[in-house]
């Protein structure tokens, strides 16, 4: 198989807010390597594709984004790529699928700001607790050797790359024009005291129950939030329409809490 001389700018992209910090930290401490979040308080992944195209997407630029005037030279326009790595330490439910659906968001929308670059994202989410090993992931990638396969790199594990053409699935969707028919609103705080002290549990053991009791999005809608205040009481939980606040939430209380709101 023929292989695509390219350098390749590697970004590491946060799939849930919860793995935010922890992969912006391995992309302050991994040379030439970018890091992003898809949600949540980390740099969005649109502006970092920006940056390293050298595309100017500020108001008034036009919804194709516009050269830069910095002077930069984009990546493409130099034979480098850019490839994105999904990252979820410890692993977790977000799919791969969200990722490339916002890389080629970002591609139709910038397409006549940054005609050369080429986007990868790669097949498999990276769940280790560990950062991955960048360095084989920026060597070239071999042509499919069969039709709708992703094409691999040279790395001992030939790894999969996908190919962004923007004729991914758009961000909107008919399902998501109006709120679900919820009956109970409940706001988890993931915010750095309740982060720090168990929210992310909080969460899993919510939607855990709501799954099993098949009321997700029909009759209880569970939404991660920034702090909500009182931070000594983390993890706090809030439930609406009745606006009952609860603190020093357990993941077995959080389950009872769902339990609760579709009695």
């Amino acid at each position: 198989m023929a292989a695509e001389e390219r350098g390749w700018q590697v970004v590491l992209v946060s799939m849930n807010a919860t793995s935010n910090a922890a992969v912006q930290a391995w992309g302050e401490q991994l040379p030439g390597v970018a890091s992003a979040s898809l949600e949540g308080d980390g740099t969005p992944l649109v502006e970092v594709l920006d940056e390293l195209a050298g595309v100017d997407a500020s108001p008034g630029a036009g919804p194709e984004g516009r050269a830069s005037t910095s002077g930069r030279a984009p990546l493409g326009s130099s034979g480098v790529g850019i490839r994105l790595i999904g990252c979820q330490p410890g692993g977790g439910a977000t799919s791969v699928s969200w990722l490339r659906r916002v890389a080629g968001h970002w591609l139709r929308t910038r397409r006549d700001g940054a005609p050369a670059v080429v986007l990868q994202v790669r097949h498999e989410r990276h769940d280790g607790v560990e950062p991955p090993d960048a360095g084989p992931l920026r060597g070239p990638v071999a042509v499919a050797s069969a039709p709708g396969e992703s094409p691999r790199d040279g790395s001992a594990s030939g790894t999969r790359w996908d190919p962004i053409s923007g004729d991914e699935a758009p961000l909107h969707s008919p399902a998501w024009q109006a709120p679900p028919p919820f009956r109970r609103h409940l706001l988890v705080c993931c915010g750095v005291r309740c982060n720090a002290q168990g929210s992310r549990e909080v969460v899993e053991s919510m939607v855990r129950t709501a799954k099993e009791l098949g009321v997700v999005h029909d009759e209880v809608l569970i939404t991660r939030t920034l702090c909500l205040f009182p931070c000594n009481q983390a993890p706090v939980v809030v439930s609406y329409p009745d606006n009952q606040w609860r603190g020093g939430v357990t993941p077995a209380q959080a389950a009872e809490i769902v339990r609760r709101a579709v009695e």
